[in-house]
């Protein structure tokens, strides 16, 4: 018994293994398109959001007292008090709400009513 499987052991060992390829070509070669993909990111995802980024950080830098803005969370309000890091708006006559700057999404700026505007003429 033992003879028959050292008889397969050395069968399976005296047999020479099937010659690899190689994926072809250097390693360089295979990079290539990682570095011809991350200007394509940078160009589109990271270059906008930069961008957006400053827009945003310059709105925030303009506001002032008496402002009407609109809070990342979709509540409307009028800028009562700025901080450094805080502003203080008033949500309603008499309700005042105390938010981090970065919470302000954007200056809130009413569009017209078409049908004030037909009224008007």
């Amino acid at each position: 018994m033992v003879s028959h499987i050292q008889e397969l052991v050395l069968l399976l060992m005296s047999q020479d293994a099937p010659a690899t390829q190689g994926c072809g070509g250097d390693s360089f070669s295979q990079l290539g398109p990682l570095f011809l993909m991350l200007p394509i990111f940078y160009f589109l995802v990271i270059g906008p959001a930069r961008k957006e980024k400053q827009k945003h950080q310059t709105m925030l830098e303009a506001l002032k007292r008496g402002d009407e803005i609109v809070t990342t969370s979709g509540m409307l309000a009028t800028i009562v008090d700025i901080d450094d890091v805080f502003m203080t708006l008033e949500v309603s006559k008499g309700v005042k709400v105390k938010l981090l700057k970065g919470s302000i999404a954007s200056r809130y700026a009413p569009k017209a009513d078409p049908k004030k505007e037909e009224a008007k003429a």
